[in-house]
């Protein structure tokens, strides 16, 4: 199996090779929509940009491209062309596949994989009620929706041909409320976002795979003195997990106060292999 990794953060194809994020107009007023500037469209919009290219969707075939690994630039432990992951999918038959990490709490501003209309789909965390996003599994006590989303994906090519397809029938966004920036400052305003999930509904089969947290997800999503998702935490999370590699090699590690663990660089070892020599 020949696998393409991408990451999200680069989302329309430029001269310069790569791709990158595409814009659209934000609103300071749902009634009247007055554009205020360009904002960043979500990742959604990068199937529209691979596929509108022709060349790049037929591309993969030519070459002996099978699938294309997705990954999240924002998290410190993503295991970029994950085999055991990437293998799955694919012995499943999966069109696509997504690694979950079970939610940290009720409030965590994470999607969730949820069954819409008979659907497997990602309901974003701003779409959940307060009583659904607490909601608790009565047999096990877990969250009734538990499995969030990490954005790790599997695409199957033959899929995004079929998304392709799909988008161009047109498709929904979703409203997102949130202070944008202006000429005259920061306003309330609406944004109109396209998730990179929003297509999932239509795959004939997709595979989860669920994953321990502190091994694939430590996300920077808030800046240093933030309660959680912050660059420190990441880069602890990132020290912690070397330092657990290193302990199962049979490593004694004598660490000085303040320090969360020990760097292992991919050069040395991708997921724990190999220390022990």
């Amino acid at each position: 199996m020949t696998t393409l990794v991408c990451s999200q953060a680069r989302c329309r194809f430029s001269s310069r090779g790569g791709f990158l994020a595409s814009q659209m107009m934000a609103s300071s007023s749902w009634k009247r929509p007055a554009p205020l500037l360009k904002r960043l469209m979500a990742m959604g919009v990068c199937f529209w940009r691979c596929t509108n290219l022709g060349c790049w969707i037929c591309w993969p075939r030519r070459v002996g491209v099978e699938s294309v690994d997705c990954y999240c630039v924002d998290n410190l432990l993503a295991r970029i062309g994950d085999p055991q992951f990437l293998g799955y999918c694919h012995s499943q038959g999966a069109e696509v596949g997504a690694r979950v990490v079970a939610r940290a709490h009720a409030q965590e501003k994470v999607g969730v994989f949820a069954t819409r209309g008979g659907e497997l789909s990602v309901v974003e965390y701003s779409e959940l009620t307060p009583e659904q996003a607490s909601a608790c599994d009565p047999n096990t006590g877990e969250l009734q929706f538990k499995w969030s989303n990490i954005c790790m994906h599997y695409f199957s090519v033959s899929w995004l041909q079929k998304v392709h397809a799909h988008l161009a029938q047109g498709t929904a966004y979703h409203i997102a409320r949130k202070q944008i920036p202006s000429k005259d400052g920061p306003v309330q305003g609406i944004k109109l976002e396209l998730f990179i999930f929003d297509p999932f509904p239509i795959a004939n089969k997709v595979a989860l795979m669920e994953v321990a947290r502190s091994e694939h997800f430590a996300p920077v999503k808030n800046a240093r003195g933030s309660a959680s998702d912050t660059p420190d935490t990441a880069r602890d999370a990132f020290l912690a997990l070397g330092a657990k590699w290193l302990r199962d090699a049979g490593a004694v590690l004598e660490l000085p106060p303040g320090r969360a663990g020990v760097e292992v660089p991919a050069s040395v070892s991708y997921g724990g292999e190999g220390l022990r020599s």
